[in-house]
């Protein structure tokens, strides 16, 4: 069954420590890593068809 991603604008760069959930089914991401892009918002995190939320 595919899922349809909604546009979104984007994270900013994520940190580590950092955890992202998806707030459908709770699935969650803990970053080990910080991002050292210079771009901002270019990160993007789905899960159940939706950009997961930073907590």
């Amino acid at each position: 069954m595919a899922t349809t991603i909604q546009n979104d604008k984007g994270l900013a760069p994520p940190k580590k420590g950092e955890k992202y959930v998806c707030e459908a089914c709770g699935m969650a991401l803990q970053i080990t890593a910080d991002c050292h892009c210079d771009e901002s918002e270019h990160v993007h995190f789905h899960c159940c068809g939706m950009e997961m939320k930073k907590q």
